[in-house]
């Protein structure tokens, strides 16, 4: 082969390890996504700025953020649109951020445990000019799995307070953001306050962007482990939460199918597909499994089964329940338990 054709081959092989090479950098490079689109403004989320001191809770569902262009990845920055307003007393920020299987919060003391979060900053937030992105920059990078939900905890500690910072944001048909706010009492994260006046809801989020750099895909089998449980033994007629032994936080194009045994066979769960799953209430034991599959090579593997043991409520049943008697008069009254309940006796 002459050298001419040998030079023409390596150069043609070097521009096609360069397209190739931007074609990798280009599917693991850091994308901008923005969850919601709504105009309207609050002044309540993530904080409310006319009060002296705020903590609140916001959920972001998984479809959302992958409809917005989201995967599993590292997320190191988000942002909110701050619309206008005062923010002077309001610039003392710690924001938290972890995954959640919930989907809506049941009431304004209905707080996912900040234990269960990660906290990705603390320091002095620097406001924007009216209409333009409020931005944080995580000092802990948080890994995303790409498959659940996310919420995102701020908790705002400056003394004193200016009316007020507006926020966009995207109202929803279920109570997606709680919060705490008072002038006082400066909340506590890890135990903040319950069923008070100060405890509220909104049916909406505060528009938000994440800035994410995908994971890798995974490849060959997964390794599922075995099924892990909140607690594996629970009273009649409550639930409990299962996860996995194993987790795979570092690669994307995993799935998830939680199944349950009913009498031999196994059945899909539908819409369970998330790497945590809470039971139904529970009347009886049940054996549940998860299958893990890696989408990008196409193979599973099945978690070891686990069985959620129900037992009954102690009890106390007094006959007879009702007596009609005259003044005077008595009656006996007969008290049988059940389990380890103990009574006594009281007139009322």
């Amino acid at each position: 082969m002459k050298n001419s054709t040998k030079q023409k081959l390596l150069r043609l092989l070097a521009v096609v390890s360069v397209l190739l090479l931007g074609v990798v950098e280009s599917a693991f490079s850091q994308s901008t996504i923005t969850v919601g689109n709504g105009t309207n403004t609050t002044s309540s989320f993530p904080i409310t700025g006319c009060y002296g001191y705020t903590y609140s809770q916001q959920i972001y569902l998984q479809s959302e953020i992958t409809g917005a262009g989201g995967t599993g990845g590292t997320i190191d920055k988000l942002r909110f649109y701050y619309n206008s307003g005062g923010y002077t007393n309001s610039t003392d920020w710690t924001v938290y951020i972890g995954t959640t299987n919930n989907t809506s919060f049941a009431n304004g003391s209905d707080w996912i445990a900040v234990s269960n979060l990660t906290q990705v900053f603390s320091g002095t937030v620097s406001y924007p000019s009216s209409g333009n992105w409020l931005e944080i920059q995580f000092s802990t990078p948080f890994s995303y799995n790409g498959l659940d939900n996310i919420v995102v905890a701020v908790d705002e500690n400056q003394s004193g307070y200016t009316c007020s910072a507006y926020w966009r944001y995207t109202s929803t048909s279920n109570t997606r953001s709680i919060r705490y706010y008072n002038d006082y009492s400066n909340p506590d994260p890890q135990s903040p306050p319950t069923g008070s006046y100060y405890n509220q809801t909104m049916s909406g989020y505060a528009n938000i962007q994440f800035d994410i750099t995908p994971f890798p895909p995974c490849t060959g089998t997964p390794s599922a482990g075995a099924i892990t449980a909140q607690n594996d033994t629970i009273c009649m007629g409550t639930s409990t939460t299962l996860g996995l032994q194993n987790s795979f936080t570092t690669v994307s194009q995993i799935s998830y199918q939680w199944q349950v045994n009913n009498g031999g066979s196994w059945t899909d769960l539908a819409g369970d597909t998330l790497s945590e799953y809470t039971t139904e209430s529970l009347m009886n034991n049940t054996e549940y499994r998860c299958v893990v599959t890696c989408d990008n090579s196409n193979l599973s593997d099945t978690a070891t089964p686990i069985i959620i043991y129900t037992t009954t409520p102690d009890s106390v049943s007094v006959t007879p329940d009702s007596y009609a008697f005259c003044s005077g008069s008595s009656v006996s009254l007969t008290a049988v338990t059940a389990g380890s309940a103990t009574y006594n006796w009281t007139p009322t």
